[in-house]
């Protein structure tokens, strides 16, 4: 009896470490929440996007909340061009709804294209660490186009 519980015991702790392992890498994974909707946040300051990479299941709506601090010549302007996303961002909090329909990697971008970011879309939304690091982009810093 003993040693089944411990094996419960440890079976326990194994999974909270490698969930929570996972969710600290990833900590850009999505939330599908009980309307069965990607829900998505994004801060957007004169640095860039923060976070700038996301990990999202296929054909499943997104709500993608964009917290605006700053706005800059760059960053005021927000596309995804696989989904014909243009939005013209203001100061405070944006909404973008889309639904994403084929897996892969989209980048979105600010309208001067130096600004970068990424949607790894899954058929399960669940990314590989090596598909994270290949999609998160290598530069989203200031693009020096001033406020």
């Amino acid at each position: 009896m003993k040693t089944s519980i411990r094996i419960i015991l440890i079976l326990i702790v194994i999974t909270i470490l490698f969930f929570g392992a996972k969710a600290t890498f990833t900590g850009k994974a999505i939330s599908i929440n009980s309307e069965n909707i990607n829900e998505i946040n994004m801060v957007v300051d004169s640095s860039g996007y923060s976070p700038n990479s996301f990990v999202l299941k296929q054909n499943v709506p997104v709500k993608w909340s964009i917290n605006v601090k700053q706005l800059t010549g760059c960053n005021r302007e927000l596309v995804v061009a696989e989904y014909d996303i243009d939005k013209q961002l203001s100061k405070g909090l944006n909404i973008i709804e889309f639904t994403p329909t084929k897996t892969g990697t989209i980048e979105f971008t600010c309208g001067m294209n130096m600004l970068k970011g990424s949607f790894i879309v899954t058929a399960d939304g669940i990314a590989s660490q090596s598909q994270i690091k290949a999609a998160t982009p290598k530069s989203s810093g200031s693009c020096g186009c001033g406020g």
